[in-house]
């Protein structure tokens, strides 16, 4: 017995195919060395921590997490960073991308930072990036005005100017 098919049905199962093979081609190359990295070209892009994991300090003495900064070479981290969710847009903060791998926990460098994570979308530089913890606004560095839970992020107090 032959069965005749509708060319139509030929041509959709053409485009399901080609879009299937399309999308395996492309997360194929999604790997960490497709050179799709945003940070590729950055002196800080392929940094590690001195026991081979996380952000290496590459400013001993530069500013640590949530401190106001203009340039990257004031802080310890190489990362001077927009973060509106947190500063409100007044300023720019030294940290460090805490968002995945190990080494990035913002506990390394003390207590007193927690890391907080926002959508994409958020307009920070960064979608995981270390901030000052507080008890109150006096416990927050020059610039931020008050110490509260921000709106989205974490359920731990932080310093802000919101």
């Amino acid at each position: 017995m032959v069965t005749r098919m509708d060319g139509r049905f030929g041509f959709r199962m053409a485009g399901f195919l080609a879009a299937a093979v399309l999308a395996f081609a492309g997360a194929a190359g999604c790997d960490s060395d497709s050179g799709d990295d945003p940070d590729a070209g950055r002196e800080d892009a392929s940094i590690s921590g001195d026991d081979g994991v996380g952000p290496e300090v590459v400013n001993p003495e530069g500013k640590l997490h949530g401190q106001p900064c203009t340039l990257d070479s004031e802080c310890r981290f190489a990362r001077c960073i927009s973060a509106p969710s947190v500063t409100g847009g007044a300023f720019k903060i030294c940290s460090k991308d805490c968002g995945s791998g190990t080494g990035g926990e913002c506990n390394r460098e003390g207590a007193d930072y927690t890391c907080m994570r926002f959508s994409a979308y958020s307009g920070d530089d960064l979608s995981a990036f270390c901030a000052v913890s507080c008890a109150s606004a006096g416990d927050c560095p020059t610039g931020y005005t008050a110490c509260s839970v921000p709106p989205s992020g974490t359920a731990l107090k932080v310093c802000n100017a919101l």
